[in-house]
């Protein structure tokens, strides 16, 4: 199944945050290389754009026990050096990026909690722009 485009993400627009659904990756088909591409294309967008994987067959998301309180099976993958995520302002672009990992899932959130004060109309929201999609190749 090498070098094939799936896509992570539609259209996100009108909706603040999102959390994609998991997709399968490189480990979940036993390849041993781990290479990955993503290609992230941005209509006027502002918000941070976070690349999650996991390593679990059947990934869990959110338990929280009295034990180990919140807990997850997914972790950040860093696309840049400095931050676990991409942040964007007004951007309207289309990049790539490649990143290595026996990853069994991967998923795309969109994340705009930093945001005050949160926009409560259509028209306001629609000024935060969308992500047009998000694919990936492996």
């Amino acid at each position: 199944m090498a070098n094939t485009s799936i896509i992570m993400l539609g259209n996100t627009g009108g909706k603040f945050e999102v959390i994609g659904e998991p997709i399968r990756a490189d480990g979940f088909y036993g390849f041993p290389d781990g290479k990955h591409t993503i290609s992230i294309h941005l209509d006027n967008f502002t918000g941070k754009v976070w690349l999650e994987g996991t390593l679990a067959s059947k990934p869990r998301d959110g338990d929280c026990t009295e034990q180990y309180g919140f807990t997850t099976d997914w972790f950040s993958i860093y696309l840049t050096p400095c931050t676990p995520y991409l942040q964007f302002e007004q951007e309207t672009s289309s990049n790539g990026y490649v990143f290595e990992g026996n990853f069994v899932y991967l998923r795309v959130r969109l994340d705009r909690s930093y945001i005050q004060p949160v926009p409560d109309n259509h028209f306001d929201l629609a000024t935060l722009g969308t992500i047009r999609k998000v694919l990936l190749n492996h």
